[in-house]
Protein backbone atom coordinates (compact mmCIF):
# COMPACT_ATOMS: atom_id res chain seq x y z
CA UNK A 1 0.00 0.00 0.00
CA UNK A 2 1.23 3.04 -0.93
CA UNK A 3 -1.16 5.27 2.10
CA UNK A 4 1.92 5.40 4.92
CA UNK A 5 4.46 6.59 2.58
CA UNK A 6 2.01 9.71 1.30
CA UNK A 7 1.38 10.19 5.47
CA UNK A 8 4.96 10.78 5.85
CA UNK A 9 5.04 13.40 3.10
CA UNK A 10 4.21 16.06 4.97
CA UNK A 11 7.16 16.10 7.44
CA UNK A 12 9.19 16.84 4.17
CA UNK A 13 6.35 18.94 2.26
CA UNK A 14 4.71 21.54 4.63
CA UNK A 15 2.23 22.09 1.10
CA UNK A 16 0.93 19.14 1.78
CA UNK A 17 -2.74 18.48 3.13
CA UNK A 18 -4.12 15.29 4.30
CA UNK A 19 -7.59 14.11 4.46
CA UNK A 20 -9.21 11.32 4.73
CA UNK A 21 -13.04 9.69 4.18
CA UNK A 22 -14.30 8.60 7.99
CA UNK A 23 -15.63 5.09 9.08
CA UNK A 24 -16.55 3.63 11.96
CA UNK A 25 -17.25 0.19 12.73
CA UNK A 26 -20.44 -1.60 13.85
CA UNK A 27 -20.73 -3.89 16.50
CA UNK A 28 -20.68 -6.96 15.14
CA UNK A 29 -16.89 -5.65 13.57
CA UNK A 30 -17.77 -4.73 10.23
CA UNK A 31 -16.42 -1.37 8.33
CA UNK A 32 -19.02 1.07 7.43
CA UNK A 33 -18.41 3.84 5.79
CA UNK A 34 -19.69 7.76 6.76
CA UNK A 35 -18.79 9.21 3.42
CA UNK A 36 -17.63 12.31 5.12
CA UNK A 37 -14.16 13.98 4.41
CA UNK A 38 -11.95 14.83 7.28
CA UNK A 39 -8.91 16.39 7.83
CA UNK A 40 -5.96 14.71 8.91
CA UNK A 41 -4.83 11.31 8.00
CA UNK A 42 -6.94 8.28 8.81
CA UNK A 43 -6.79 7.60 12.58
CA UNK A 44 -6.68 3.54 11.82
CA UNK A 45 -4.81 3.72 8.48
CA UNK A 46 -5.62 2.56 4.56
CA UNK A 47 -8.71 0.83 4.13
CA UNK A 48 -8.49 -0.09 0.62
CA UNK A 49 -8.66 -3.77 1.20
CA UNK A 50 -11.94 -3.13 3.24
CA UNK A 51 -13.11 -1.02 0.08
CA UNK A 52 -12.14 -2.97 -2.17
CA UNK A 53 -14.20 -6.28 -0.39
CA UNK A 54 -17.52 -4.29 -0.52
CA UNK A 55 -16.96 -3.08 -3.93
CA UNK A 56 -17.04 -6.89 -4.84
CA UNK A 57 -13.62 -7.69 -5.43
CA UNK A 58 -12.96 -11.31 -4.99
CA UNK A 59 -12.24 -13.07 -1.87
CA UNK A 60 -8.91 -14.49 -2.97
CA UNK A 61 -7.43 -11.11 -4.64
CA UNK A 62 -8.54 -9.04 -1.22
CA UNK A 63 -6.70 -12.20 1.05
CA UNK A 64 -3.65 -11.97 -1.52
CA UNK A 65 -4.12 -7.87 -1.00
CA UNK A 66 -4.13 -8.63 2.77
CA UNK A 67 -0.66 -10.92 2.47
CA UNK A 68 1.19 -8.51 0.43
CA UNK A 69 0.44 -5.99 2.89
CA UNK A 70 1.20 -7.52 5.81
CA UNK A 71 4.42 -8.70 4.24
CA UNK A 72 5.27 -5.07 3.03
CA UNK A 73 4.33 -3.77 7.09
CA UNK A 74 6.67 -6.32 8.21
CA UNK A 75 9.53 -5.34 5.80
CA UNK A 76 8.68 -1.84 7.18
CA UNK A 77 8.46 -2.24 10.35
CA UNK A 78 12.39 -4.28 9.96
CA UNK A 79 13.88 -1.59 8.71
CA UNK A 80 12.62 0.93 11.31
CA UNK A 81 11.02 3.37 8.84
CA UNK A 82 8.87 6.78 9.75
CA UNK A 83 5.84 4.83 8.35
CA UNK A 84 6.31 1.65 10.97
CA UNK A 85 4.59 3.21 14.24
CA UNK A 86 1.26 3.53 11.65
CA UNK A 87 1.05 -0.26 10.34
CA UNK A 88 0.81 -1.33 13.95
CA UNK A 89 -2.81 -0.36 13.04
CA UNK A 90 -3.25 -2.04 9.78
CA UNK A 91 -1.66 -5.21 10.78
CA UNK A 92 -4.28 -5.19 14.06
CA UNK A 93 -6.88 -4.58 11.36
CA UNK A 94 -6.49 -7.28 9.04
CA UNK A 95 -5.68 -9.64 11.55
CA UNK A 96 -7.33 -13.01 11.13
CA UNK A 97 -9.68 -11.03 8.62
CA UNK A 98 -11.01 -13.77 6.20
CA UNK A 99 -12.78 -11.33 3.44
Amino acid sequence: THYHGLTQERLIRPHVSLAHMAHTTTPQGQFLPLHTLRSGPAPEGSSGIQVASMAGLPPRLCARAHKVAAHLCHQLQQKQHPAAPCLDALLDKYQGNTF
